[in-house]
């Protein structure tokens, strides 16, 4: 696959932005993500490029290009940033799955279901990503959160049992392993084949966000019923190529970097915001979503998570164990 990017990345490079890299002024780059504009990441991904555009008095244009517009789904970016095919990406951290075993961690079952634990993890979590994604290239510009993550499906989910024969939708191995350890028909897709499968009837549910749910119009899909039982509260991370980053003009740098925390600072706000909201929306649109779901049941979810656990910590090594040490006496510490 690597190859294959390189090769793509030679011949295609001047038609997204690569060449750009070398010019002082006029720099042009393009930002491949696979979501909507109409979702958290989306509305961050144009507010990072309009104000990069602000702060550079337009020398550096970012085209973002929506819902896998380059063609480019979210696990090929961190292969295609590394290789120059790519400039800019976002990228959820368990599309990353099986390239280090740090970036699995975050997406790992009930670690982090709230934003306070989220943006914990993420602050721990950040030096050691950037450790890793030097040897390849590229670096973190910032983080997004989603909101958390439940099940939606096309009937109630409440109890144990409602789970055994579901067809659902995730996105990583630990989901998978723990949807089959409750019974669940698991299968693991991109977010750009979600919908197919769904008018397919392939699928039947969904385990993703509320507001992932929304902004890809899952109620209009048929998915009437959604069960916060908080399985994780995902990332998105947006990744820069450092050679064409570090081309471009030292103002330039700097305006970059500010465009990021700033889009970061409003990410963040914005997730916080959307949860507040999305419960409303969802009504509205004729989805039954129940205060809680039931303690039986969240339980059982955890139980059937523990393999997948285990295994991470067993690709990650020795030190799993000292790293979520530190996080959960840091998590106690802010309780």
């Amino acid at each position: 696959m690597k190859n294959m990017v390189k090769n793509f990345a030679m011949t295609c490079a001047i038609g997204i932005g690569l060449s750009g890299t070398a010019m002082a002024a006029g720099t042009n780059w393009d930002y491949s993500t696979e979501y909507a504009p109409t979702g958290i990441s989306g509305k961050m991904a144009t507010f990072f490029a309009d104000k990069v555009g602000e702060l550079t008095d337009g020398k550096l244009k970012i085209t973002v290009h929506y819902s896998g517009g380059l063609g480019f789904k979210s696990q090929d970016n961190y292969i295609a940033i590394e290789d120059g095919a790519l400039i800019l990406a976002d990228t959820p951290f368990n599309r990353m799955n099986g390239i280090y075993p740090i970036f699995d961690m975050q997406s790992l079952p009930f670690l982090q279901s709230t934003f306070d634990d989220a943006a914990l993890l993420d602050g721990i979590l950040r030096p050691f990503y950037n450790n890793v994604m030097e040897k390849n290239n590229q670096f973190v510009l910032y983080t997004v959160p989603w909101t958390p993550q439940g099940i939606w499906a096309d009937r109630e989910v409440s109890k144990v049992e409602d789970l055994s024969g579901l067809r659902i939708r995730v996105n990583d191995v630990a989901a998978v392993q723990t949807m089959k350890g409750m019974g669940a028909d698991a299968i693991q897709m991109t977010w750009a084949d979600t919908l197919t499968a769904l008018s397919t009837g392939s699928i039947n549910a969904v385990l993703t966000s509320d507001d992932t749910g929304l902004s890809g119009r899952l109620p209009e899909a048929g998915l009437k019923h959604f069960a916060p039982v908080g399985f994780t509260l995902g990332l998105e991370v947006t990744h820069v190529n450092r050679e064409a980053f570090e081309a471009l003009p030292k103002d330039q740098q700097v305006a970059v970097l500010v465009a990021a925390a700033q889009a970061e600072a409003a990410g963040w706000d914005l997730a916080r915001k959307t949860a507040g909201s999305n419960l409303a929306t969802m009504r509205e649109k004729g989805v039954s979503v129940p205060d809680s779901v039931s303690p039986e049941l969240t339980s059982a979810l955890k139980k059937a998570a523990e393999p997948a656990i285990t295994e991470w910590k067993k690709r990650f090594g020795p030190q799993a164990n000292n790293l979520l040490s530190l996080y959960y006496a840091r998590r106690q510490a802010t309780q």
